[in-house]
Parts: C-alpha cells; sequence; structure tokens
C-alpha cells in the first residue's frame, strides 16, 4: 500500500516522509535528470528504511523491578535478612530466598579459582584490581601477581532449534499459576557460560614486589591462623589509570620506618617507576586508602586519586595524585587526634569529601579540604555493660549515605590470649550508635568496601564474603553471602558451628 492510503486506513500512528520507505519511489522512470537527483540526495541525507529491521521479536522493555536490571549493582533494600542455613548430620538445607542473589545462588560456572603453580603455595592475596581482561594482585609477602581472565559464554542453538525447544516447553506447561507465561529474563544468571582465568609469568630479572615487606610475612605458620597487621604488607592500588590509560599507581609501606613507596605498574605486574620518600611519617605505615577524584570517579575534572596514609605514630596524611602531572613528594594535608596511639585503619571518600582515621579508643572524621576535625567518637558500650574497644585492623568504610562502619572486639579479650568477639558497628557521620553486626563465626573482617551507592557494604574476611545493608532502620543486615570453606568451620552469620556437611 502507498503511503497515503496507510495514512488513511491508520490515522492514529505516526507516518513518516513518503520517500523514507523503501521501494516508494521508482527512480529509473523518472525523466527528469534534476528531480532525480534532488529525490537521491533526500534520501541519502534523511535516509530510508530498510525492508526489514529484525529477523526476530524485538527485546521486551525490562521494568525496573526486573531481576536483571538490578542484578549485582542494584540489590533490592527492602528484602529481609537472609535466613540462616540449617546443618543437619548428612547435609546442608539452605533455604531459597525469593530473589536470586549474585553470590548465594550462582552457580558454580560463574566463579574461577585460579591455583598457584609450583613450588607455591604463595602467601594470602591482600590487594586486587581489575586491569581490563586482567587481574592484578599483591600478597602479604609484597609478591606482585597477574591474572588472565575471560568469560566464555554458551553457544546458542540455532533459530529453528530454540523455537522448537520453545514450543516444546510451552506444551509441558512452562506457565505460572495465574496462566501468564513465565519470562526467561527473570533469572539473574539468564547468561549461560563459565569464566576461563590463567596465571600470567611474564618475564623478568627479578621478582616483581613491592620495596618492603614486614619480616613477619614469610611465617607461613602464622599466616595459617590468620594475618595481622605485623605479618602483612600495607599496600593500595588506584582504580585511575596513569600515564594514558595504561598505569596503575601502587602505594605501600616503603622502608618500615615511616618511608613511602610509589610504583606505577602494569597490568602483568612489571614495575615501570619507583619511587621512595622517606620519613614521610615517624613510625611504620599501618594504613593506605585511596579513592578516584575527577574523571575517574564521574565527578568531571582532572582524573586522579586521593590518598590517606596511616602511621604507627598516631598521626595521618592525605596525599593527591593527578594523572597527568608528576607524583607529588610531599603531602597535602596532615591529621593527628589519636594523641600518639598507632593508627589501624584510614578511608577517604572524595563524594562526601571527608576522611576517616581510626585507632584503639578513638575514630576520628577530618575534612579532606582543609584538614579540619569534623567529629571523633568512642567505641560503644553494650547493653551488658561490656566495653567496646575498635579491633586492630584496618576495616573501615565510609558510606555515601553519611554512615562509618567500623570493627569493634570487647575490651578484655583484646587484651588477652583468647579468641576475640568481634562485631561491626555502624555510627552515623555525627558519631551516633545506630546498630551493630556480630562477626563472631566469620572472624575478622579484612576490608569494608561501600557498594550501590553507599546503600550496601561488602565485608570481605577470612572465611568468606557478605553484603550488608547500611540503612538506619534495618543496619547491617546480611542481604547476600558468600561462605568459603576453611578447614571445614564456615558457618552462615550467627549460626554455631555444627558438624560438617556431607559431600
Amino acid at each position: 500500500a502507498s503511503p497515503r492510503s496507510r495514512a488513511r486506513h491508520h490515522p492514529v500512528r505516526v507516518v513518516f516522509f513518503y520517500l523514507t520507505y523503501y521501494g516508494s519511489v521508482d527512480f529509473s522512470s523518472i525523466e527528469d535528470e534534476t528531480v532525480r537527483q534532488s529525490l537521491e540526495d533526500q534520501v541519502l541525507h534523511f535516509g530510508s528504511c530498510p525492508m526489514q529491521l529484525f529477523w526476530r521479536p524485538h527485546v521486551k522493555k525490562l521494568p525496573l523491578s526486573n531481576i536483571r536490571i538490578r542484578s549485582f549493582d542494584v540489590y533490592r533494600m527492602s528484602e529481609s535478612e537472609l535466613p540462616e542455613t540449617a546443618v543437619t548430620d548428612t547435609l546442608e538445607v539452605r533455604p531459597r530466598s525469593t530473589n536470586l542473589k549474585p553470590f548465594r545462588d550462582a552457580p558454580i560456572s560463574h566463579s574461577c579459582h585460579i591455583a598457584s603453580p609450583p613450588p607455591g603455595p604463595h602467601a594470602p592475596l591482600i590487594a586486587v584490581r581489575l586491569a581490563q581482561d586482567r587481574v592484578l594482585a599483591i600478597d602479604s609477602q609484597g609478591v606482585y601477581h597477574s591474572f588472565r581472565w575471560q568469560w566464555r559464554p554458551v553457544e546458542e542453538a540455532p533459530a529453528s532449534k530454540r523455537a522448537a525447544d520453545e514450543e516444546e516447553d510451552n506444551k509441558e506447561g512452562n506457565e505460572t499459576k495465574g496462566g501468564q507465561e513465565k519470562d526467561p529474563t527473570e533469572d539473574l544468571f539468564h547468561d549461560k557460560g563459565n569464566f576461563i582465568a590463567q596465571r600470567d609469568l611474564p618475564p623478568f630479572k627479578a621478582v616483581p614486589r613491592l620495596a618492603y615487606a614486614p619480616p613477619g610475612s614469610t611465617n607461613a605458620k602464622a599466616i595459617k591462623k590468620g594475618i595481622t597487621l605485623d605479618q602483612c604488607a600495607v599496600v593500595a592500588i588506584s582504580k585511575t589509570m596513569f600515564a594514558s590509560r595504561t598505569l596503575m599507581l601502587v602505594a605501600s609501606d616503603g622502608d618500615g620506618r615511616g618511608g613511602l613507596c610509589l610504583q606505577l605498574v602494569t597490568g602483568t605486574g612489571s614495575i615501570k617507576t619507583e619511587t621512595i620518600i622517606p620519613a614521610v611519617h615517624g613510625a611504620r605505615i599501618s594504613a593506605i586508602a585511596m579513592d578516584p577524584i575527577g574523571n575517574a570517579a564521574g565527578q568531571g575534572g582532572v582524573g586522579g586519586e586521593v590518598t590517606m596514609i596511616g602511621s604507627c605514630d598516631g598521626s595521618a596524611t592525605l596525599w593527591r595524585f593527578i594523572s597527568s602531572q608528576f607524583l607529588p613528594l610531599r603531602p597535602r594535608l596532615r591529621f593527628g587526634g589519636h594523641s600518639g596511639a598507632p593508627i589501624n585503619g584510614v578511608a577517604v571518600s572524595s563524594a562526601l569529601n571527608l576522611c576517616a582515621s581510626i585507632s584503639r579508643d578513638r575514630c576520628c572524621v577530618f575534612n579532606v579540604s582543609n584538614g579540619a576535625l569534623v567529629r571523633s567518637f568512642a567505641a560503644p558500650i553494650r547493653s551488658d555493660g561490656a566495653k567496646l574497644v575498635f579491633a586492630r585492623c584496618p576495616a573501615l568504610c565510609l558510606s555515601q549515605q553519611g554512615y562509618i562502619a567500623v570493627v569493634c572486639e570487647n575490651s578484655i579479650e583484646a587484651t588477652s590470649s583468647s579468641k576475640p568477639s568481634v562485631s561491626i558497628e555502624l555510627f552515623t557521620l555525627e558519631g551516633i550508635h545506630v546498630g551493630s553486626k556480630d562477626m563472631a563465626w566469620r572472624g575478622m573482617p579484612h576490608r569494608m568496601i561501600s557498594i550501590t551507592g553507599g546503600k550496601a557494604m561488602m565485608v570481605c574476611g577470612r572465611r568468606g564474603v557478605s553484603v550488608h545493608r547500611i540503612s538506619s532502620i534495618q543496619p547491617l543486615d546480611v542481604i547476600d553471602d558468600w561462605p568459603l570453606s576453611l578447614d571445614g568451620d564456615a558457618t552462615e552469620y550467627g549460626s554455631p558451628p555444627q558438624k560438617p556437611a556431607a559431600h
């Protein structure tokens, strides 16, 4: 039908100019050269639709509530806490939640374990950063490791076979109770495939490693019991790529006496530049935290990293590394507030323009612009009267929603040789205690990272990874969890160790 007849029969629809329809004009039948040239120019400048756009039905637009839309980065904050896992004598009963979780319900093919080559085993990895198709990691001894990864999707069947399979599924009753067809996109793991990974072993004259690592980092027996601040290298890897997006900045303890080491490293772990700035602090550097600024953080301006460094002398320094400039040799700001007590952990947030440092008895929040002390507070006191202190671990998290998460332990058990009771405490930036979460069966957290715009927090520890809700109504509820077995004693949150499940 001609465009005019289409407009008469379908007056409600939008009808484009007739030259935009394929085959509406026979250019070979036009004798006037000027008219033919003008029509051809019209089609060349404004386009013409082909005869067929799609060979299969177009993908439907998914609603915001769809699980494929929210997937990993948008957890549903209205969900209740994960149910506990019941462990029996013969099997482990994991109640399936209403909505799939990226960690808890992920199939085995969505994770990949990379084994260390001989002679191995190596020290635990303490810093990991994705670099395009590679993973750069640093272990507790300061040695660089590089891994190459790739996602291998499952080859799709031909269209005819898929259509036959769909018809067969419909015959078998692939419908819900309400009579509506089941949407295949309501599956968080709809992408079928598996990860493949291998370790990169690039040629080198000397083993690429940090400038300094504590002497206790080579004690394998002590590391099996858990990493401590005295047995672990202190390091942070930038998220911003430097030198035309080819190198990553690695900041670490330079000499064990307050020196700072800056290295520019490739994705394969090759060190291109190394600089050691001596006597930045009066004692050993104990904690380093980085956060991107500018283009790297989506805020505009020159990209770079803002870095906070804590020391055992009770002071902290703030550095700014711009990707298009030379590396600075002196800090921008210096902080105190801990009365000489060793700093265990630091955190910095460019979105809040705040940074924080924590020692055994006090947590201090500073302004990044002028270095002013915004707030300081002590550990909370439990309802049973037990006094808590901030744990001696580098885990500290600043949320964009205006909260700060810290790790605490009992003050009596912290000074004794017995196993301390560990908990995560949530505060507002005004120092008001909001809630707590017992971490006794997961051990001491090593790192806490803010995700989903500050609405959730990822806690990484020796026995697994968990995602906690950051909210004043349901503070620190576990909304996702990935337990890792360790000597057969990995258990769920709040559950005492039971008999190991049968395999």
